[in-house]
């Protein structure tokens, strides 16, 4: 068994160096930040949560695959000290040159010590901060209501991101549930969009490395709505926000002075990327170039809706007062929208279409962060089939039509019925890992597009 390299779990150095030399995180503390135990109740020791989570960070930055290793191979092991270290090991012989796999270790621990740096101020100083104002879960919900609980975005790429994503909060399933940031229906149709425009499968993971407003778990519903408190809680993260978003982008390519590109999804997320960073995005999908992220280095950043408003519009939007047959997760769209050339229908279209070209830029923009974001979206909207109107009509995005006929029509038509179809077969099981598992008609969609953007 041969090591490939080791890291420290250390905050970063005071004096602002790059990780590896910092003050050793308490065992305390680090089993607060790796959300120990991810389930309650569950026998997990702080060692088993820091392996698993780190496990998929090497998947999702795709380490074995850059470093021509089997993933089967690789052995991850958290070992207990002053500090903390995790060692990743190969059982057999690598056929890779082991000096880049400790160049991937040493960028992985200024990464990982970023990560908890920064999620530990929110943690030990934001959020007691909101208990003292009553702001932390305040109000009493339904019985079957479950708490929050403070959640970093662990177990993402770390060294090899392509672009970062800036949600709202991550849905609390993630991590008492799947325990897999990306193992949900929002992620993965954004996976398939970036499929369908060309990006190959071994490869998405490296397009969602993502970063959340508030850093708390919490169920569906207090994101928006009626019980919505988590809203009020994203200001105070203001500085979490920041230096993680900073951190994650100064790991990027600095070839041309620029940074990977941001997408900015949903209507809490965008505005508060515009407060943080002084710039004027829309959810109705606009974009823009930034220098306020990193100081000397160019940002281009997107925009755009939440993926999740697609299965609702799809799948449960005018049908509200009947939960029992109509919600998200239900395998069908609602008789609205499944009638072809309906105005409910067309409004789904529409979404589906404008979240293809949400991918599609981000996939440009990684590839030519340099290229100027406001055309590049332009030059999207017309290779996914929207035409320029001189008016905007009530469909919106600016004045864009989709084309009323044609393979990116076609295309279009595809995908709102294959995600439309999003199915969670064991919907309301007494068992709650069941009740978890979702599925489509096939595991990815069936149509591309005819020129891939890559």
């Amino acid at each position: 068994m041969v090591e490939l390299f080791g890291v420290d779990l250390v905050y970063l150095p005071q004096n602002g160096g790059n990780g590896g030399n910092g003050e050793a995180i308490s065992e305390d503390a680090l089993s607060s930040l790796y959300s120990v135990p991810n389930l309650p109740g569950q026998a997990q020791t702080l060692a088993q949560a820091i392996e698993h989570w780190f496990s998929k960070t090497l998947q999702h930055d795709r380490f074995a695959d850059s470093h021509r290793l089997d993933p089967q191979q690789l052995r991850v092991s958290a070992q207990a000290g002053a500090p903390w270290r995790i060692v990743v090991r190969y059982d057999g012989s690598p056929d890779t040159d082991l000096r880049s796999c400790a160049e991937y270790g040493r960028h992985c621990q200024v990464g990982l010590s970023s990560l908890l740096t920064h999620g530990a101020a929110a943690f030990f100083g934001t959020i007691p901060k909101l208990r003292e104002l009553g702001l932390w879960d305040p109000l009493p919900r339904a019985l079957n209501a479950t708490p929050w609980r403070p959640f970093l975005g662990i177990g993402l790429p770390l060294v090899n991101q392509k672009a970062v994503q800036f949600f709202h909060y991550p849905p609390i399933r993630l991590l008492q549930g799947t325990q897999d940031y990306l193992d949900d229906p929002v992620p993965t149709r954004w996976e398939h969009l970036l499929w369908v425009n060309g990006v190959e499968r071994a490869e998405v993971s490296l397009y969602e490395s993502v970063i959340d407003c508030a850093p708390i778990a919490a169920d569906d519903d207090q994101g928006s709505g009626p019980f919505a408190h988590i809203p009020p809680t994203v200001p105070y993260f203001s500085q979490y926000q920041a230096d993680q978003l900073r951190a994650l982008l100064e790991r990027g390519r600095n070839d041309f002075g620029v940074t990977p590109p941001v997408v900015a999804y949903g209507g809490k997320a965008v505005p508060q990327f515009n407060k943080l960073f002084g710039t004027n995005l829309s959810t109705a999908q606009s974009a823009a170039v930034t220098g306020n992220v990193i100081p000397g280095r160019r940002t281009a950043v997107l925009g755009t809706g939440h993926p999740y408003n697609f299965y609702y519009q799809a799948q449960q939007a005018r049908h509200d007062d009947d939960p029992v047959h109509y919600y998200v997760g239900n395998g069908r769209l609602t008789p609205e929208v499944a009638e072809r050339g309906s105005a409910a229908r067309e409004k789904v279209v529409r979404i589906a279409v404008d979240d293809l070209v949400a991918a599609r830029w981000q996939i440009r923009m990684a590839a030519r962060p340099d290229a100027d974001p406001v055309e590049m979206l332009d030059t999207c909207r017309a290779e996914c089939g929207l035409v320029r109107q001189d008016s905007q009509d009530s469909q919106g995005s600016g004045g864009w039509r989709l084309q009323a006929s044609g393979p990116l029509r076609d295309l279009a038509e595809y995908l709102t019925d294959y995600h439309g179809a999003l199915l969670y077969p064991d919907f309301g099981s007494d068992d709650p890992q069941a009740a978890l598992h979702y599925q489509y008609p096939t595991e990815w969609p069936a149509m591309r597009h005819p020129s891939p953007a890559v």
